[in-house]
């Protein structure tokens, strides 16, 4: 079969991409940092937006609190 030379100048682009963020995800793995995941909990408090701020739910990710329990801990001291 014929490819293109875009075609696979895309798809070598694409298997960069991937990899550098394969070995990206291996390096916080294997280190001890714990990652929020932001995307994440932006989308959270988005949804939460109106809720009060004691009854927010408190969203981890790997064992961080989000943004959102923070800010309670901050306003309840």
């Amino acid at each position: 079969m014929n490819v293109p030379p875009y075609i696979i100048a895309q798809l070598e682009k694409a298997n960069d991409v991937i990899r550098r963020q394969s070995e990206e995800l291996d390096r916080f793995r294997s280190s001890d940092l714990q990652v929020e995941n932001i995307a994440l909990t932006n989308a959270a408090d988005r949804d939460c937006s109106a809720m009060s701020e004691q009854s927010r739910p408190v969203y981890r990710a790997r064992g961080l609190a989000s943004r959102s329990e923070s800010r309670t801990e901050k306003s309840s001291s």
